[in-house]
């Protein structure tokens, strides 16, 4: 992995994905606190009530990681009013693969915005192998996984299931 560089900022033509900045925390709290119902079925690490502290340290624990060479890479994602509207992690993975995870903000779902951040992702990393799990009950993330390249590969059953989700790199 120590030939991937992950850029900073990435454009696409309607969205900036940028990585962690503390001036993000009044945004990002925002954004989390308010689409905390939407998300809680899917997403384990969602909470009702985020507190201006907790997404300030969430954000500089992200600012280190992005030096880490296997530490997660958080893209946040921007319209061009400046609105957060969603955020992508890259991890990578031994043997060498990149772990993505993603969610979009309660009332910017269903707009192409996310797969237009993949999409943009996917062409930064070149030939590396992606993986993602999802939610055997979020139909909405499983359709945009596919509408990208991935291919479900593994379904697991019963309370906390998640579906494994591939794609090849090139």
């Amino acid at each position: 992995m120590s030939d991937l560089i992950f850029p900073r900022r990435l454009r696409t033509k309607r969205l900036e994905l940028r990585a962690a900045d503390p001036a993000f925390a009044d945004a990002l709290r925002a954004t989390m606190n308010d689409s905390y119902d939407f998300h809680r079925g899917f997403l384990e690490w969602v909470k009702p009530d985020w507190s201006l502290e907790d997404v300030r340290q969430r954000l500089h624990l992200a600012l280190a990681d992005w030096s880490e060479a296997y530490g997660e890479k958080r893209y946040f994602l921007f319209v061009e009013s400046g609105e957060l509207v969603g955020c992508i992690g890259l991890r990578p993975t031994s043997p060498p693969a990149i772990n993505l995870g993603y969610w979009t903000a309660r009332g910017h779902t269903r707009q192409g915005l996310m797969k237009e951040a993949l999409e943009a992702i996917i062409a930064n990393v070149g030939d590396y192998p992606l993986w993602l799990t999802t939610s055997p009950h979020n139909l909405a993330s499983q359709r945009l996984a596919e509408s990208v390249g991935f291919h479900c590969t593994q379904r697991g059953a019963g309370d906390g299931a998640r579906w494994r989700y591939e794609r090849s790199g090139g």
